[in-house]
């Protein structure tokens, strides 16, 4: 049976089990968290094995989120998804941490069993997408990451972990930058990491190739563009947005021409290896596609 694709919040969560029976449920936390489409393709995957289960998306306060993790694990759920802003605040609540969770210091995925277990697969989908849409090799990049966030951190490591020669970190506070780069440093001791604030990115653009927004600016279209496009160069630059709307900067992108491409692609990738993890397979990528897109 598919679902209506509601959205909870924090107080729902006590009467889940009651709504959704004896259903494997998931869910994807967020704040907000009305606009994921995490529950359309993810829906489908549990259809298409013939699961009988239901995603769902909560919308939970940063606050609360400990308390909704306790009360997730004790209504059974067999796992979770988290987004803006939790990825880092999950992280300290996990009881074991996974290779790329542990590196991003961000957890994206949740499975539970006796233990809390804490994985990230932004990473992993993020270069899936890129080297697909723009055909080339994320490690022969020199990147530019906007935010230092729990998005950003899972992208760094990514990053660090192709063996990219330099990168370029900017951030609204370059304090949080610099932990980021000092606590992800030693993924590759060897990589360059340069910390610059917005009105430093025009001295080193002609050494950035990829500009990678993992901030939450384009969410709210009246949100300011994360950098100035008057910058790029469409022979040179190419834009990867984390967020899957039409955001500011991918319409600017398109106007400019500038090659670009927004997170869906990332979404589904991520999406598809954190089914795995719940169930130890997972959907064709056709699938999850085409049912994003129908949406």
């Amino acid at each position: 049976m598919s679902q209506d694709f509601l959205t909870y919040s924090f107080s729902d969560i006590a009467r889940l089990s009651e709504i959704y029976g004896e259903k494997k449920k998931l869910a994807v936390l967020g704040f907000p968290a009305s606009h994921s489409l995490s529950p359309i393709f993810q829906q489908a995957s549990l259809d298409f094995f013939q699961i009988d289960g239901v995603y769902l998306r909560l919308e939970i306060r940063p606050e609360d989120l400990p308390e909704a993790i306790s009360l997730l694990k004790e209504q059974n759920f067999v796992g979770c998804n988290l987004t803006l802003p939790h990825k880092t605040k999950v992280f300290p609540l996990c009881d074991s941490l996974h290779q790329y969770a542990k590196m991003a210091g961000a957890v994206n995925t949740l499975l539970f069993g006796e233990k809390i277990e804490g994985f990230n697969t932004d990473g992993i989908g993020f270069q899936a997408d890129v080297e697909n849409v723009f055909n080339k090799k994320l490690k022969k990049q020199t990147p530019l990451i906007l935010g230092a966030g729990g998005a950003g951190a899972g992208i760094l490591a990514q990053c660090l972990s192709v063996a990219c020669e330099k990168i370029f970190i900017s951030n609204r506070g370059l304090e949080k930058a610099e932990f980021l780069a000092s606590e992800l440093q030693k993924i590759r001791p060897e990589t360059e990491i340069f910390l610059l604030e917005r009105e430093k990115i025009a001295d080193c653009i002609e050494e950035i190739d990829l500009v990678i927004n993992t901030t939450s600016l384009g969410l709210n279209e009246k949100d300011v563009l994360p950098l100035d496009c008057n910058l790029l160069n469409p022979e040179k630059h190419f834009v990867y947005d984390l967020l899957y709307q039409k955001t500011p900067l991918i319409k600017e992108c398109k106007k400019r021409e500038i090659p670009h491409c927004n997170g869906l692609g990332m979404l589904i990738r991520q999406g598809r290896e954190s089914f795995g993890i719940w169930f130890g397979k997972k959907p064709p990528l056709s699938l999850l596609k085409e049912a994003a897109l129908a949406q």
